[in-house]
């Protein structure tokens, strides 16, 4: 009995046959049963009820396997497979034990995000119509609950193609990701593998190499995942998936996972950045400031910087390690970091280094009465300095002076970069009588002209 389930096709002409069989049989009931009698009526009317529930049963159960499409429901990661070989079974077979099964091989190698490839059957794949178009493919992949989809079909109907046309599309979707960025990653899936494959694939040929490909698809799916969580808000995710995909692909050699490893050690550092900042806003805000965090994340930045060699990372990278060393209490390592951007970028205009807000605030942070008059000198020298938000840096000096309320070197940066950005701050913000509390502790240290200075400062 199993041996004959097996061999049913279960395919949609069979409904008409089986509905003929089934027919057959009513007939043989009513010419031999009847209805002649009480009994007879019985038998009859439960025989026929049975087998019009066995055919409408049969038509479901068939319709089912066509129309009814399969749904990722794990809370992984989806991978939709769409392939049409015009009934080629053997094809099918060779393309889906190729192609797509690499995916679940795979899955075991990246920890952080485990893929789940949703493969639509021959029977499936046969009535879905124009799946050329990217809004039927949009559709497939929400009804799937996929976030990628592998789109194949063969170039000529019957079993004699030779070359199958191969497609991709994908649909980014995140608690926290608007509709922009779901196009803008979208848009970047298909960008990155449209340099993957060719438009057609030789069966004879090609198909032999199709593990090759599905790897590299599958790391590309990875790649825009990751980027996804980043965008999303978070990036401590994104980073650990980042690392887990560069780890795999850093032995490659050809020009693919070059590539691809450069994308990477981006992703690295722009995730890093992502952590060492929102870290930053919370010590603002918060009082919070998580130093393992920081420190894993700048520690893994930094093995990334001579991979892409990117001087905007450069710099990102810098200050934010003066930031951790600052908040760890180390204000000479936070100096150094400082020294060294200047060092190293000195070809940088004067206003458009954004180290020159830390030298600022470092100078002030140290509290040396000898320096007071410098402090003035750093913040002028930002007036037209735009490379960092004024009220960010003016919460930052203030979390500080929170912490050392007595730090005169501390109110005269906020008195300070309040004044010299004033056109771009609320100067209502200030403390109130701050500006006389620090005039009058400057004349207590005998810095009578200083002091007047400050008290002439006008805000409106």
């Amino acid at each position: 009995m199993k041996e004959l389930i097996k061999s049913m096709k279960f395919t949609k002409k069979s409904i008409f046959a089986v509905l003929l069989i089934v027919l057959g049989i009513m007939l043989t009931i009513y010419t031999q049963v009847g209805f002649n009698d009480k009994t007879s009526r019985i038998v009859s009317i439960l025989a026929l009820s049975v087998l019009c529930c066995v055919f409408l049963g049969y038509t479901i159960y068939v319709l089912c396997l066509y129309y009814k499409l399969p749904k990722n429901k794990t809370g992984k990661m989806g991978v939709l497979f769409y392939i049409n070989t015009h009934k080629n079974s053997s094809d099918y077979d060779a393309i889906t034990n190729k192609f797509c099964e690499k995916f679940e091989e795979l899955s075991e190698v990246i920890d952080k995000n485990k893929l789940i490839p949703i493969i639509l059957t021959e029977k499936q794949v046969s009535v879905i119509k124009h799946i050329s178009n990217h809004d039927v493919q949009h559709k497939l992949l929400k009804k799937t609950n996929c976030l990628f989809g592998v789109f194949m079909k063969s170039t000529d109907i019957g079993k004699e193609s030779d070359e199958y046309e191969l497609q991709m599309n994908a649909m980014i979707t995140h608690p926290w990701l608007n509709e922009i960025l779901e196009k803008m990653l979208a848009n970047n899936f298909n960008c990155v593998f449209r340099g993957l494959h060719s438009s057609t694939l030789n069966k004879k040929s090609d198909l032999k190499n199709l593990q090759n490909l599905s790897t590299q698809l599958y790391f590309v799916c990875q790649l825009i995942f990751g980027v996804a969580n980043e965008y999303s808000g978070f990036p401590g995710g994104a980073l650990q998936l980042f690392k887990e995909i560069e780890a795999k692909i850093k032995n490659e050699t050809t020009k693919f996972y070059k590539q691809m490893l450069i994308i990477v050690n981006y992703e690295i550092c722009s995730s890093a950045i992502c952590i060492t900042t929102a870290q930053y806003k919370d010590f603002v805000y918060n009082d919070q400031y998580d130093t393992e965090m920081v420190k894993s994340a700048l520690d893994t930045m930094a093995k990334s910087l001579p991979i892409i060699k990117n001087d905007y990372y450069t710099i990102d990278y810098h200050l934010a390690k003066a930031v951790y060393h600052l908040i760890c209490g180390r204000v000479i390592e936070a100096k150094g970091e400082s020294s060294l951007l200047a060092k190293s970028f000195p070809k940088v205009k004067p206003n458009q280094r954004p180290w020159a807000y830390s030298e600022a605030f470092l100078t002030a942070c140290e509290n040396k009465p000898n320096k007071y008059k410098t402090i003035n000198e750093k913040y002028k020298s930002i007036k037209n300095n735009k490379t960092q938000d004024p009220l960010m840096i003016y919460y930052f000096i203030l979390a500080f002076l929170n912490k050392q309320p007595t730090n005169l070197g501390l109110k005269l940066a906020l008195l300070l970069l309040t004044y010299y950005k004033k056109d771009e701050l609320n100067t209502d913000i200030l403390p109130q009588n701050l500006q006389q509390e620090v005039v009058d502790e400057l004349n207590k240290l005998g810095q009578v002209n200083y002091a007047k200075f400050i008290k002439e400062l006008e805000y409106k």
